[in-house]
């Protein structure tokens, strides 16, 4: 007596399998591009405008090349104060003596990336839910 088993369409889900990475990368590398661009554009309307403009003028977004699997954009201010202002400093003093007195703190930045990534986050899972993966834990 012999038994066989036949598959159909394992060749479709072999290259289906192999595809799942490539198209997930790309699907949340979109996601993560505007989750940039929202988080950059929400931390420089959270800016003052002050004199010269160059904390909300410093506020940029790029993205970085980090392999075939893997997105990553980096939110960054090129304003030389901007740390400063968003973290505070202590009595500053020039080399002479002469006070310059404190910056109050102003978190700006980390506020706006808490909401962002969490909305990232949520979108990144359904976007796994969609391929048809299940997430645990």
């Amino acid at each position: 007596m012999s038994a066989s088993l036949r598959f159909r369409g394992l060749d479709e889900l072999r290259a289906a399998l192999k595809a799942l990475p490539r198209d997930l990368t790309a699907d949340a590398a979109r996601e993560i591009d505007t989750a940039g661009r929202d988080t950059a554009a929400a931390i420089a309307d959270a800016y003052p405008i002050g004199k010269t403009g160059r904390l909300r003028g410093g506020v940029s977004v790029r993205r970085l090349t980090t392999g075939p699997y893997a997105a990553r954009t980096q939110v960054r201010s090129d304003a030389p104060y901007a740390n400063a202002y968003e973290s505070g400093t202590t009595i500053r003093t020039t080399r002479a003596g002469h006070n310059r007195g404190r910056v109050t703190a102003h978190p700006t930045a980390i506020p706006v990336l808490i909401r962002v990534r969490a909305r990232l986050q949520e979108t990144l899972i359904a976007i796994v839910k969609q391929a048809g993966l299940v997430i645990r834990g």
